[in-house]
């Protein structure tokens, strides 16, 4: 680990605890409020932005969380639109299973999958669909969903990771 990586982690276990119950105030659900605080610190940390020069730093870092949750905020309403005109709502239809030669075996492995996708969030099955059926690279991802590329990878890394539960789950209950 090289010095810059040391102080932002002594950085982020210093003040973590801090900045969460700072955001828990303002009604943050817990998901989003972990991912505003790691966004916090990925920005400060790509950025060697003037946390250092601070007189008061968790002050500063409060004041970062703040604008970071108000632009989320800002981003949840226009999403919002989007939904309440369009009724927007990402489905993927699961089809790739036409080559298996027994016709039980496709049909599980359609209903597994389709499980493990309707676990998702709507944004994170876009996401998925973006990255892996039209085989889009993060920042084609990003550009499409209108968020960075961190985000990009953060949305689509925990899709799996989601998927990967369900798939453990229907596994020791039985659907595989």
């Amino acid at each position: 680990m090289n010095e810059k990586q040391s102080k932002y982690k002594w950085l982020y276990e210093t003040y973590e605890k801090d900045l969460f119950s700072y955001g828990m105030a303002f009604g943050l659900e817990k998901e989003a409020l972990e991912d505003a605080i790691h966004d916090v610190f990925l920005h400060l940390y790509e950025r060697d932005d003037k946390v250092w020069e601070n007189e008061n730093v968790k002050y500063y870092l409060c004041s970062c969380l703040k604008n970071r949750m108000l632009s989320l905020q800002r981003k949840k309403i226009r999403f919002k639109n989007i939904e309440e005109t369009d009724e927007y709502s990402f489905m993927i239809d699961v089809e790739g299973f036409d080559m298996l030669e027994e016709e039980e075996d496709r049909l599980m492995m359609t209903r597994q999958l389709e499980k493990m996708l309707q676990s998702l969030t709507d944004r994170q099955r876009e996401a998925i669909f973006f990255r892996f059926t039209q085989n889009l690279s993060f920042e084609e991802v990003a550009e499409k969903l209108n968020i960075n590329t961190k985000g990009a990878q953060k949305l689509v890394y925990r899709a799996l990771d989601n998927m990967r539960k369900i798939s453990l789950f229907l596994l020791f209950m039985g659907y595989f």
